[in-house]
């Protein structure tokens, strides 16, 4: 499975997304979802670019602290999302991933 390949040209972005055989519709809201966070990770390198190297070299380490927690969570995002997968097929269960109520994959009443 190769998944989603990336195609950028003159800042023009082409994904192809074939190899999911999902609905456009689908494709698009999932990518939706994740366009507030490239813009604002877009914004950042932009901000940066804008620096002079004094004064980067002065917030070095403000910006890689962050950036080290930023890179963190969405390691941490698509640990999620594998499970979620795992959930899916049926090679996990929710309650080996901190929901004991859900063991065996019963519902429960809310």
């Amino acid at each position: 499975m190769q998944g989603v390949s990336v195609d950028v040209i003159d800042g023009s972005v082409q994904l192809d997304c074939r190899e999911f055989a999902l609905d456009d519709v689908v494709i698009s809201e999932q990518i939706q979802t994740l366009v507030p966070l490239l813009e604002r990770l877009l914004s950042a390198d932009c901000a940066r670019n804008l620096l002079s190297d004094d004064v980067f070299q002065r917030r070095f380490r403000a910006i890689a602290a962050r950036d080290m927690i930023l890179q963190a969570s969405l390691a941490a995002t698509i640990r999620n999302a594998e499970v979620l997968i795992d959930i899916i097929t049926g090679s996990a269960s929710i309650a080996d991933h901190g929901f004991p109520e859900f063991q065996d994959d019963h519902d429960i009443d809310v």
